[in-house]
């Protein structure tokens, strides 16, 4: 069986399937922060390119001009993150539907859909 790549940049719902009050996005890869960027409003009219690492940032989440869900965006840097690249975590209001929206927008951005466990493989 060959790996996945390792250097490009995944995607993926990290929350369990079904309702709940909350549901994560997980991007990972060099290109995590530029592709988000083209997604994401901080609140704080900051950049998401020029957050740094451990910060959790309110805003917006787009898809183009139409507003997706307000959510928290949570920042690591590489190599302090669980994957050692850059990762950042999106944390959306839960529900099927606006979590598989929010994945399909980063994956429309230039992530790949992670294959099953390729984040904790990646951590090794």
């Amino acid at each position: 069986m060959a790996l996945p790549p390792l250097n490009d940049t995944i995607a993926a719902i990290a929350t369990a399937p079904g309702q709940a009050a909350v549901g994560i996005v997980r991007v990972s890869g060099p290109d995590s922060y530029p592709i988000v960027a083209r997604l994401f409003r901080p609140a704080n009219g900051q950049t998401v390119t020029s957050l740094a690492a451990n910060q959790v940032v309110f805003g917006r989440l787009y898809d183009a001009d139409e507003l997706v869900d307000e959510c928290l965006l949570l920042t690591f840097r590489a190599p302090r993150s669980y994957t050692t690249q850059d990762v950042i975590e999106i944390q959306t209001h839960g529900g099927t539907a606006v979590v598989q929206r929010v994945l399909d927008v980063c994956l429309q951005q230039g992530a790949r859909l992670a294959k099953p466990g390729e984040f904790t493989m990646r951590a090794y």
